[in-house]
């Protein structure tokens, strides 16, 4: 019988649960945090994927949308490379944020950077 082993549970979880939650935090902390405007833009839009991403994730299924082309749409979304297209698009936008001058509250860089350790480890280990 076929049973998914038990990090290829955790990297869906991780993937399609949690990442982008987490990516959008810590980038609406950035954006609030940081100083200059270089740093805001680049964590707003970090901001602004991940808040698509969850969107498309969460909106239908709370909106009891599971036809029409909205779903299609929202489908497509989150399908995007595989799955890791939005995460990784989001998490590039946070890391461009924490490299620019006037970055601060290196906690975020930290969090973000065991999160994305431990979703890019899960990926290589459940590929």
């Amino acid at each position: 019988m076929f049973e998914p082993s038990p990090i290829f549970v955790g990297f869906l979880l991780l993937k399609s649960y949690f990442y982008l939650p987490a990516i959008l935090l810590l980038a609406l902390l950035r954006v609030g945090g940081g100083r200059g405007i270089w740093v805001r833009i680049a964590a707003g839009i970090a901001a602004a994927v991940a808040l698509i991403g969850v969107a498309a994730r969460f909106g239908p299924p709370l909106l009891g949308l599971y036809s029409g082309q909205l779903h299609m749409a929202t489908v497509q979304v989150t399908a995007l490379g595989g799955g890791m297209g939005m995460p990784l698009l989001a998490s590039a936008g946070l890391l461009l944020s924490g490299a620019l001058r006037g970055a601060r509250w290196r906690g975020i860089d930290a969090v973000h950077a065991v999160v994305l350790l431990a979703l890019l480890g899960l990926w290589a280990l459940a590929g």
